[in-house]
């Protein structure tokens, strides 16, 4: 097993990211760090422990730990200890009304995601 990350993108197969060293750049993913990033996440630890920031708070993340980032919040995983592994899902919230203006997505997904006060939800 090696450190690394995979990310699964909507043509179905799994990209590999280099491991980052402990504090990786701010820029160094830029479309999660933008305060314009409309996609929702979520990282799911399969093996080891890591160490999320989102909106400048720590959030330590053990093996079968999961964390939502909801869209436009600042995040960043700075520390990732040896032989740790873990899966993150970057996703249109669109994906979670079925289709637009459902009452599923008007009742349930955009009064969730549009909130300024839900930037995370953690596993524990």
């Amino acid at each position: 097993m090696r450190l690394g990350r995979f990310i699964l993108d909507f043509a179905q197969k799994y990209i590999p990211i280099p491991a980052m060293v402990n504090n990786p750049p701010m820029n160094w993913e830029k479309e999660m760090i933008s305060p314009k990033n409309t996609k929702l996440q979520f990282t799911l630890v399969t093996e080891g422990k890591i160490v999320m920031q989102v909106n400048g708070i720590d959030y330590e993340l053990d093996a079968g730990q999961a964390i939502f980032i909801n869209k436009g919040v600042l995040h960043i995983t700075t520390n990732i200890t040896p032989y740790s592994q873990y899966v993150s899902f970057n996703f249109p919230e669109k994906l979670l009304g079925f289709f637009a203006n459902s009452t599923m997505e008007n009742n349930y997904v955009l009064p969730f995601t549009n909130s300024l006060f839900l930037s995370l939800l953690m596993t524990i």
